[in-house]
């Protein structure tokens, strides 16, 4: 099969920030020395084939294709997303591979494109935002589609519940962000959480921490009609190590413009927000480089052992 497209619009934003740098890394170092990644290089990361197949409530007509839409985290929900078309398997199952970096976590959703161009909906009839996957190596990810927006769900239902507890202290874990099923919610102050509403069947249930503190967590959850699948986890909270960043701005970069790091992580630049247009937070929140000499700036921080960045 082919695999398709990398159909990407650049969103600047001006107000921000008059120059791009892309950096990808697995934080694993005790300390570290990195660099920018320019937009024109190809790095060697290693990668997976990771197959993804979807259930869809009923098999689309010819005038409309499912893709599968890996979105960007630092634009934001509608800015950037690479899309793979996916290929009917039989009947309404469709699938495609893609190829991912090993130890990444991405944040993904299925479209249907053509003459009911629309993002899936969830049981509860509500656009899904995104699902998390953790690339661990070479696997089959098995999702189920519940809805369109033209398309309601009306059937049987279950949930999961639980709470998430730190695997050293066995205190209680807040502010987790929990999806499954295109379903998401958030640990209250206690750890605990709860899914309601999700199709019977198998879901890749994630645990996320938006800060990166913590370890990131999956396992497949069969959730039952009328039924609750308990799920209480323990994650390790991650170590933190000092990384500096030295980054080569092109020639003719203005100078008087400070350049800022924003990354995935909540606490530098992703504000979870679903957005149509506009940046996904405050400009000033985010640390500045040091401007070191004409052309090289830098920044040193603190972030979390493990965290893929």
């Amino acid at each position: 099969m082919d695999m398709v497209h990398h159909k990407k619009t650049w969103y600047w934003n001006l107000l921000t920030i008059s120059v791009t740098i892309l950096m990808l890394v697995q934080v694993t170092a005790c300390s570290s020395l990195l660099r920018g990644i320019g937009l024109g290089s190809t790095p060697d990361y290693p990668t997976a084939e990771v197959v993804f197949q979807v259930s869809l409530p009923e098999p689309l007509d010819e005038q409309n294709q499912l893709v599968l839409e890996v979105l960007d985290d630092i634009t934001g929900m509608y800015f950037n997303a690479s899309r793979y078309e996916m290929v009917q398997k039989q009947g309404s199952v469709y699938f495609t591979h893609v190829p991912l970096i090993i130890s990444s976590e991405i944040k993904y959703r299925y479209v249907k494109v053509g003459e009911n161009t629309g993002y899936e909906f969830n049981s509860q009839n509500s656009q899904v935002r995104f699902r998390i996957l953790k690339v661990t190596g070479p696997e089959l990810v098995q999702d189920i589609v519940s809805a369109w927006i033209d398309r309601k769900y009306e059937g049987p239902l279950g949930r999961i519940q639980g709470q998430v507890f730190d695997k050293r202290t066995n205190a209680p874990i807040p502010n987790l962000l929990v999806c499954a099923g295109g379903l998401q919610t958030v640990t209250s102050s206690d750890g605990s959480y709860y899914l309601e509403g999700l199709v019977p069947g198998v879901h890749n249930l994630i645990f996320y921490s938006m800060d990166g503190a913590y370890e990131t967590f999956q396992q497949g959850a069969l959730v039952s009609d009328q039924a609750t699948t308990p799920a209480f986890i323990s994650l390790a909270k991650r170590d933190e190590v000092e990384l500096t960043f030295n980054v080569k701005v092109p020639q003719g970069y203005d100078s008087s413009m400070p350049l800022r790091f924003v990354s995935n992580l909540q606490t530098l630049g992703n504000a979870y927000a679903d957005l149509s247009s506009g940046s996904s937070g405050n400009a000033a929140n985010y640390p500045s480089l040091t401007k070191i000499s004409p052309t090289d700036y830098q920044l040193t921080l603190k972030l979390p052992k493990g965290l893929f960045l």
